[in-house]
C-alpha cells in the first residue's frame, strides 16, 4: 500500500483472493470475511506545519486595467522550526516577497522567493510561482456618425432620413478612450434597389483592434427614398443641391 504524500489518515478496504503455493486461485475455497479494511494514522511531526502561500504585490496596473486573479503554485507549503511555540505563532500563511506590478497592462508571472521569519525554514518549495491575471476594463461609449451611402445604381438618387446614427459600442477602456470617428464608418447599402422607399438597416466598420463590439444602431433602421433622376435646368439644379438627405449618383455622357 502505497502511502507517498499523504498528510491525513489513511483508510483502504483490500479484498481476499484464495492462491495456492504455486500462485494458481483456489476457486472451491470460500473465504469469510471476503475483505478486511487497513487504518493507518498519519500525524505530522512535531516542528512541522502547512500554511498558505500568499503574494505580496506593490503598486497598480495601468489606468483602465484591473486584477482579475491571483495564483500561486503550489498554493501551500510545509514549514519547519525547532521551536514550537514559533510555529504556533505563525498566522497560518506566508507572504512571497514583493512583485511590483506598476502599470502592468497583461497578465505577470514570476518565481519569488518566500519570506519566512528567522528560525523557520520552507521544506517542500524554496520559491514559488506567482501569476497575476490583468485584464483591461470594459466599458461603453456612444458616437454619432453621419452615413455612408454605396451601390447607388446609375441615375438614381436616394433620400435618407436621418443622414446620422448614434452608433453604442463596448469594448476595453483604453481602446475605447482612443477611438475617434475616423476609425467608425456607418454604411447604407443600396446595391440593386429600384425606385421606390425602403427601410435599410446600416452596418457598421470598426477599424483598429477586434476587440471592440458593436452592441446597438439608433435608429435601427433608415428611410431610403430612391427615385430616378431626370435632366433639370442650371436654376433647378441650384434649388436641389439645398434640399437635405439627398444623395445622387448620376451618369455623365463623354465627350
Amino acid at each position: 500500500m502505497n502511502i507517498s504524500e499523504e498528510k491525513d489518515n489513511v483508510n483502504r478496504t483490500f479484498t481476499f483472493s484464495q492462491i495456492g503455493t504455486l500462485g494458481s486461485p483456489l476457486d472451491n475455497l470460500v473465504l469469510q470475511p471476503k475483505s478486511t479494511t487497513i487504518t493507518i494514522p498519519i500525524r505530522q511531526m512535531g516542528g512541522y506545519r502547512d500554511v498558505a502561500v500568499r503574494a505580496l504585490l506593490e503598486g497598480k496596473p495601468e489606468p483602465g486595467y484591473r486584477i482579475t486573479n491571483i495564483t500561486t503554485s503550489p498554493p501551500t507549503i510545509t514549514v519547519f522550526s525547532s521551536d514550537q511555540d514559533q510555529l504556533t505563532a505563525l498566522p497560518g500563511f506566508v507572504e512571497t516577497e514583493p512583485l511590483d506590478i506598476s502599470s502592468a497592462s497583461q497578465d505577470i508571472d514570476a518565481r519569488l522567493t518566500i519570506a519566512l521569519p528567522e528560525g523557520v525554514t520552507a521544506v517542500s518549495e524554496q520559491s514559488i510561482v506567482v501569476l497575476v491575471s490583468i485584464e483591461a476594463v470594459e466599458t461603453s461609449q456612444r458616437i454619432r456618425q453621419d452615413l455612408t451611402v454605396t451601390g447607388l445604381g446609375t441615375n438614381l438618387s436616394a433620400q435618407i432620413s436621418p443622414d446620422s446614427v448614434d452608433v453604442i459600442m463596448s469594448g476595453p477602456l483604453p481602446v475605447l478612450d482612443s477611438l475617434t470617428g475616423e476609425n467608425v464608418k456607418v454604411i447604407l447599402d443600396l446595391l440593386h434597389l429600384a425606385p421606390g422607399t425602403y427601410d435599410i438597416e446600416p452596418s457598421v466598420i470598426v477599424s483598429g483592434p477586434d476587440v471592440i463590439k458593436t452592441d446597438t444602431i439608433l435608429p435601427a433602421y433608415i428611410r431610403v427614398i430612391v427615385s430616378e433622376t431626370t435632366s433639370v435646368s442650371d436654376d433647378e439644379k441650384i434649388e436641389d443641391s439645398n434640399l437635405p438627405n439627398t444623395t445622387t449618383n448620376e451618369a455623365t455622357d463623354e465627350t
